[in-house]
């Protein structure tokens, strides 16, 4: 039984030579963008730490809103923004003006410490131009509580200041949150010289309004979607947090880009356990984007969003504590083998493909993961009997197969059109060790070196090296017509491609980008031919696409 998947692994490090802005919708509509969205980079690599001075990298996007008093020559930095443009800072409405009616005239970024000059080398400060708050919002009441602030000037991105991403998506899926600012460190507390961090619990408003009630006169509608709640026992946000953010750092590219979740909105009385409320970053995403081109923020396209936010700014943002080795002062030694997206032997883009019977799960052939909800695999793999769960090594769960299709031209004797899509009932949820597998999407060219990753017989995964040949030499020996939607390729260091009877994966050398460049049929015995066919993945791209989009 054999299900070979074959991919080609592409460098990715020239993509961050371009600077110019690449964003993408939140929807993919293409297949030709996964290297984008999924790639990481190659070892060896040399880049700022994660401690001192890397701690300002921790937060690059955190902004300081103050309040310059002309009286005494000073700055009252009453409440937190977050930078998610060139020059434009995302933060509460009621920050828009203070207890006395003044409107905020700085913003500092860069600085953990506002009250030394400790850090300063690596601060950066701007004047506000115009405040933009949300057209419904109104200071007697907690409701539409977001704004945005224009900056005299463009920021200079630096490894201590750059953009946050936004988070689109109205589910928020994350068992914890941080909120960060530079507030009172507790009820009737002083207000903290260094920039805090606290991890907090989100909560659903359901549970949430068992202490926000309509009975407040700024909440006579009690919470709305608009609104999301996150709590922890002892840490909370205070007064002076107002307007910061409610973020979550992912892993792209082995460095963690932020994504703003919420803005810190209210509370009750601080570190009460107490859960605070913040405003919905993905209810306002379009206000946001629309108010940025309309205040005319340069570089924002019609398309805009922030998925490719993380790689815009991945040369700026810090790395992810698993790779790196050691630190010295501004630098840090980065660990490669941790980096790539590929690792023998845990592919991340395959999964299992099983059948339930008696009340047992019976693993027969594998796939490769398409997106969240489509498998990849053959139809061989299929036969009559549609499987009934995946599995993925990585996690504990079992995914349901919702539907099972095969190519409607498929031909079991001659294995042409031998491939499949599975979907699933269950969605997976991407990770740094569970994302989908890139197709090669080159119709004329085949890469030169593959490697195929297949089980052994003690389930151990394993690898050698095959290359392609012509169709046209295969065809000499092989008992059925070859059509160049199928490809033929050998292993030039043994007699034969066929490795044992269990169900096998094929992949290529994990060097960059793993791309999927063949399927190879599921057969009930080991054929011991000098070559293998496989389904070439390029033959397919419409009808995978079609379905994916």
């Amino acid at each position: 039984m054999y299900l070979f998947l074959l991919l080609f692994l592409g460098i990715s490090s020239a993509l961050l030579e371009d600077k110019e802005p690449i964003m993408f919708p939140n929807e993919r509509t293409t297949l030709d963008d996964c290297h984008l969205r999924y790639f990481k980079l190659e070892s060896g690599e040399v880049g700022p730490p994660h401690g001192t001075a890397a701690r300002f990298r921790e937060f690059a996007h955190m902004a300081a809103i103050g309040w310059t008093d002309l009286a005494n020559e000073s700055i009252e930095w009453q409440c937190g923004g977050s930078l998610i443009w060139d020059n434009f800072v995302l933060t509460a409405a009621h920050c828009a003006v203070d207890s006395r009616n003044r409107a905020p005239d700085v913003v500092r970024l860069g600085d953990l410490d506002l009250f030394t000059a400790v850090d300063d080398a690596h601060a950066q400060q701007f004047g506000i131009v115009a405040i933009v708050r949300h057209p419904e919002h109104r200071f007697a009441a907690r409701y539409h509580d977001i704004a945005l602030l224009k900056l005299d000037r463009n920021v200079r991105f630096t490894l201590t200041v750059s953009p946050a991403c936004l988070w689109a998506d109205e589910e928020v899926r994350f068992p914890t949150l941080t909120a960060t600012g530079w507030g009172n460190t507790g009820f009737a507390m002083k207000r903290t010289p260094n920039l805090l961090k606290v991890t907090l619990k989100p909560i659903d408003n359901k549970q949430c309004s068992e202490v926000y009630t309509s009975g407040d006169r700024k909440l006579r509608s009690g919470l709305q979607e608009q609104h999301i709640c996150a709590v922890d026992e002892k840490m909370d946000t205070c007064e002076g947090d107002s307007g910061g953010p409610l973020q979550v750092k992912l892993l792209h590219n082995s460095r963690m880009s932020p994504f703003l979740v919420g803005v810190t909105s209210f509370g009750i009385t601080c570190g009460a356990s107490h859960p605070g409320v913040y405003t919905r970053v993905s209810f306002y995403h379009d206000w946001i984007v629309t108010t940025m081109r309309s205040q005319g923020a340069v570089g924002l396209e019609e398309n805009y969003n922030a998925t490719l936010c993380a790689l815009r700014f991945a040369e700026y943002r810090e790395f992810d504590e698993a790779v790196v080795i050691r630190q010295k002062d501004h630098e840090a030694e980065i660990d490669g083998t941790k980096m790539r997206i590929l690792e023998v032997p845990t592919p991340e883009q395959m999964v299992q493909i099983g059948w339930t019977r008696n009340r047992t799960n019976h693993f027969l052939c594998s796939g490769s993961i398409l997106n969240e909800e489509v498998i990849l695999t053959t139809a061989s793999c299929l036969g009559d009997d549609p499987p009934q769960v995946v599995s993925h090594h990585h996690t504990p769960y079992l995914y349901r197969v919702g539907t099972a299709l095969k190519h409607p031209a498929y031909n079991a004797t001659t294995k042409n059109n031998d491939i499949a899509l599975i979907q699933l009932r269950d969605g997976l949820s991407w990770s740094s060790v569970l994302f989908p597998a890139c197709l090669w999407t080159n119709s004329t060219h085949t890469p030169i070196v593959m490697k195929m990753l297949f089980l052994d017989q003690s389930d151990a995964l394993k690898l050698f090296t095959v290359h392609p040949m012509y169709n046209s030499d295969c065809q000499r020996t092989h008992p059925y017509r070859m059509p160049s939607s199928q490809l033929c390729v050998r292993d030039p260091g043994r007699n034969t491609t066929c490795v044992s009877t269990t169900d096998q994966a094929v992949w290529l050398d994990p060097e960059g980008v793993p791309f999927l460049v063949g399927l190879t049929p599921h057969a009930g015995e080991c054929v011991q031919w000098r070559y293998s066919v496989l389904t070439r993945i390029s033959s397919h791209l419409e009808r995978i696409g079609g379905y994916l989009f």
